[in-house]
């Protein structure tokens, strides 16, 4: 998946910054602490969880420009996506079924 390829790219960069001899000059360290008392976090929790999953108003819009011509499917590139995605959840990863 195209996406896939992409992050994996930001990682690869991001770990080779790390691993520069750039990054091991002395640059200061800061540690932050994060933390999210329990009634925080199930205030987030609840507010997600009435959230939907799909977002209805993006699919009319969608729809509305694949019925105007305005966005063009190829149907085999759809096809190829669902297979890898399909493959990347089930842990089959595989570039090309």
């Amino acid at each position: 998946m195209k996406i896939n390829k992409i992050q994996q790219s930001i990682i690869q960069s991001t770990q080779n910054k790390k691993n520069s001899p750039a990054s091991k000059l002395n640059t200061p360290t800061q540690k932050v602490d994060i933390s999210i008392d329990e009634s925080t976090l199930q205030k987030m929790t609840n507010i997600l969880s009435n959230q939907p999953i799909i977002d209805e108003s993006k699919v009319i819009e969608i729809k509305a420009a694949l019925a105007d011509g305005k966005i063009k499917l190829n149907k085999n590139n759809l096809v190829q996506s669902i297979i890898q995605f399909h493959h990347y959840n089930t842990g089959q990863n595989h570039e090309k079924p």
